[in-house]
């Protein structure tokens, strides 16, 4: 199993704050910022990085440092933002409940907030969290919000009068990594920052507060975070988690982890181009290509290391919640050529070797750099498998639906996905060369969540049951779920279940019903008392 380690952040350290923004002042040198952890052993830690490595950094967060590379904490709550205008400034040492020692340290007490009260919590939101839930997804839009113009370097928009398409042609020589541009869920983000006027103007406005606010004190430039943010977020939906006063009814949020439903004002689709944008077509004999550092070797991620243009860039995937955008705009890409990625030849990023490690660099690419490159992935992809799969549950889904029918039980979400690839293991696949799907409903029950999982299993592979749990605080639905289902892959589509009693409060497994008789009633009444916990022992 593969993990990733951060250069200069020790392995379960916490991360409780970020101080000020600096650079040398002199032309060639570029922004960092400070980070401030809690080690293991109760010590204190602190250290400067590039700017890239904002996408990591989230308060609270564990750097675990395994395959997942970090697990978020604190409070977990949900907010309805109102309306912006009614945004109030404020420093995070105006939080009370904040430690003697972080009040003590001048730049991370001053740096700024967002103050309002939602359904009567006040509530503390620091700035830079709010700009990298919203923009920073990745280090190359990290390094653009820091650069006057630069998303009119990095993109040519074109557009036609009584057409609602919209042509965004990439430049490579500027920072926007081909590798981002072939995934839609990057071409849907860079539509809607690029399209929408009060989007693209927030974003803009990072740049505008820097270069209006900077202050230069013994040959470094210095900046407290702030920008302006988008109108459209008034009324919206987040999940977030904090530090709760309880006594006082406030809370400082430490990260945030989803925002329900971003505005969206433009209507058609868009064509993305880029100079090294290729179709693949396969031919025999030529080695498999794709995303690096996905074998068994370990990534060290060095957030100041330069790497060689001439490396494939390995995106790091930080299984985030990611954005949710109102009716994402529909992507197509324009290719300019054709590229060999076909079979023939083992590829040698194969080989398990776990016990090896690569050094990675976050930086911009650049020639003569050294080490491979690689960007932070903070996007996860969400399109329409649920429509176009739904076909294969629709028995269990009239089964979620019944259930979903019961006063006390509240259905929260039900998605439909193919399963992961995973290296050697053909199981992803269905006996006829189709996509196998798991279905993951997401039920509320008086205050607690419960999930269950089904996997497609209509093709005699082998029979599993249901499982239905509830997670510890530490895990998100998304990271647990692709943990588990890789799992269930490299085992031949049996559960792991050290997993699940490791990472869930509870977990039951509901066997499906063997007769043909009352069959679908049978079926709901079990479903409907694993999803209350209604029973003893770990089987229905």
């Amino acid at each position: 199993m593969q993990k990733k380690l951060i250069k200069k952040i020790p392995v379960n350290a916490r991360l409780v704050g970020l101080g000020n923004q600096f650079r040398r002042d002199v032309p060639s040198d570029f922004w960092h910022f400070s980070a401030y952890f809690n080690k293991e052993d109760g010590t204190s830690h602190s250290d400067n990085f590039d700017l890239e490595a904002m996408c990591l950094m989230g308060l609270g967060r564990t750097f675990t440092q395994n395959e997942h590379l970090f697990t978020s904490g604190g409070y977990r709550k949900a907010l309805k933002l109102p309306p912006v205008e009614q945004w109030q400034e404020a420093r995070l040492s105006s939080f009370q409940r904040l430690s003697k020692k972080l009040s003590g340290t001048k730049e991370v007490a001053n740096q700024r907030c967002f103050l309002f009260r939602s359904d009567g919590l006040k509530v503390w939101l620091p700035k830079l969290e709010l700009a990298r839930k919203l923009f920073f997804h990745a280090g190359f839009l990290v390094r653009a919000a820091y650069q006057p113009n630069a998303l009119d370097l990095m993109f040519n928009v074109k557009s036609w009068e009584f057409d609602t398409t919209y042509l965004i042609e990439t430049l490579d020589a500027n920072g926007a990594p081909v590798e981002f541009i072939r995934q839609p869920v990057y071409r849907s983000f860079l539509s809607w920052l690029l399209l929408n006027k009060d989007i693209r103007q927030s974003f803009n406005s990072i740049w505008q507060c820097l270069n209006q606010e900077q202050f230069i004190a013994n040959g470094y430039c210095r900046w407290a975070f702030n920008f302006i943010p988008p109108a459209g977020l008034s009324g919206l939906d987040m999940d977030v988690h904090g530090v709760f006063n309880e006594e006082k009814n406030e809370l400082l949020v430490w990260e945030i982890n989803s925002i329900k439903v971003l505005p969206n004002t433009v209507l058609g689709e868009t064509l993305f181009s880029h100079p090294k944008l290729k179709n693949h077509v396969r031919t025999p004999g030529s080695k498999g290509g794709g995303f690096g550092g996905q074998g068994g070797e370990n990534l060290l991620i060095d957030t100041e290391l330069e790497p060689s243009t001439d490396t494939t860039k390995i995106l790091l995937d930080l299984l985030s919640e990611g954005l949710q955008i109102n009716h994402p705009i529909q992507t197509k890409v324009k290719y300019a050529g054709e590229r060999s990625s076909g079979y023939g030849k083992p590829n040698q990023d194969d080989d398990d070797s776990s016990n090896t490690q690569q050094v990675v660099g976050t930086k911009d690419d650049v020639e003569g750099g050294q080490g491979k490159a690689a960007d932070f992935d903070a996007l996860q992809e969400s399109d329409n498998d649920t429509e176009r799969f739904k076909d294969r549950f629709k028995v269990f889904i009239d089964l979620i639906k019944q259930l979903a029918n019961e006063p006390d039980l509240e259905l929260i979400s039900l998605v439909v996905k193919p399963l992961p690839e995973v290296k050697r293991c053909h199981l992803h696949l269905m006996a006829d060369g189709t996509e196998r799907c798991y279905l993951l409903a997401k039920f509320v029950v008086g205050e607690q969540v419960r999930y269950v999982l089904e996997v497609d299993t209509s093709d005699n592979k082998r029979q599993i049951s249901t499982r239905i749990f509830s997670l510890r605080d530490e895990f998100f639905e998304n990271e647990f779920v692709k943990l588990a289902l890789g799992l269930l892959l490299k085992r031949s589509l049996s559960w792991p279940t050290n997993v699940f009693d490791k990472h869930c409060l509870k977990v039951f497994r509901v066997k499906h019903p063997s007769s043909k008789e009352h069959y679908f009633g049978r079926w709901v009444k079990r479903l409907n008392h694993g999803v209350r916990f209604l029973f003893t022992g770990s089987e229905l």
